[in-house]
C-alpha cells in the first residue's frame, strides 16, 4: 500500500512539472503577502520566505499542481516556484518627463560595456577597464517616439543614452529586455564612442 502511494505521489510529481499552465509575461512582481518558494511546485521541503511587498523577477514560466498555479520566481540569490495568487505585477517608476524608468541598465558587446543609473546617478563600465560614475543632469523623451533620453555629466566625460522601448535584436528574443540602447560615450579631448546594446529593468525602478 505504502509503494502504491508513493508511486501514485512521484507520478503526479513528475506530470506536473513536465505539463506547463501557460505562461505569465517575464518581468517584475509584487510579493502580496509573504512568499513562500520551493525548488519545485508543491514541495514538501522547508521553503525559503520572501517578504510581503519585496519585488521578484520572473521569467514568466509556470505550473499546475493539483488546482493551484504556480510561478518561476528569484530574488537575489533565492529562486523557485511559489503560488502565483500572492504576485501581482509590479508598476514601473518613471523619472519625471522621461520614459525612462528611475532605475535601469543597458549593456552590449564587442566591446563589453554597461551603464546603471538609479538615485540621480549613472555609472559607465567597459570590460576594458574603464569606470566612471557621473551625475544625471536630464531625462526626457522625444516627442511622437517611444524614446527615452537621459544624459549625465561630469568634469571631463558625458553621456547621452537613448532607448527605444521595442524588442532588442542583440540578445535572445526570449531574454527579459526593455529596449534597445544607444550611448555616446563623450571624453574631453577624445572622439565620441557609440555603444549598441540592450535594456534591463532593475528591481529598483519598480514598486
Amino acid at each position: 500500500m505504502r509503494s502504491r502511494t508513493g508511486a501514485s505521489a512521484l507520478a503526479l510529481l513528475i506530470m506536473t512539472i513536465a505539463a506547463p499552465a501557460g505562461a505569465a509575461e517575464p518581468g517584475y512582481y509584487k510579493a502580496t503577502a509573504d512568499l513562500e518558494v520551493f525548488a519545485h511546485p508543491g514541495s514538501r521541503e522547508m521553503p525559503r520566505i520572501i517578504d510581503s511587498g519585496e519585488i521578484v523577477v520572473s521569467d514568466g514560466k509556470t505550473r499546475l499542481f493539483g488546482d493551484q498555479t504556480w510561478q518561476s520566481v528569484s530574488i537575489g540569490e533565492t529562486s523557485g516556484w511559489t503560488r502565483i495568487d500572492n504576485l501581482a505585477a509590479a508598476e514601473p517608476r518613471s523619472l519625471d518627463g522621461s520614459l525612462l524608468p528611475v532605475a535601469g541598465s543597458c549593456g552590449g558587446f564587442e566591446p563589453g560595456w554597461n551603464v546603471s543609473w538609479a538615485n540621480g546617478e549613472a555609472r559607465f563600465t567597459t570590460i576594458n577597464g574603464q569606470d566612471a560614475a557621473l551625475p544625471i543632469t536630464s531625462a526626457g523623451s522625444i516627442e511622437g517616439y517611444r524614446y527615452g533620453v537621459l544624459q549625465a555629466q561630469g568634469p571631463a566625460s558625458r553621456a547621452t543614452l537613448t532607448v527605444a522601448e521595442e524588442a532588442c535584436p542583440f540578445l535572445p528574443v526570449d531574454s527579459f529586455v526593455w529596449g534597445i540602447a544607444h550611448l555616446v560615450w563623450h571624453e574631453e579631448g577624445q572622439p565620441d564612442k557609440v555603444y549598441l546594446g540592450c535594456c534591463r529593468p532593475i528591481a529598483e525602478g519598480y514598486q
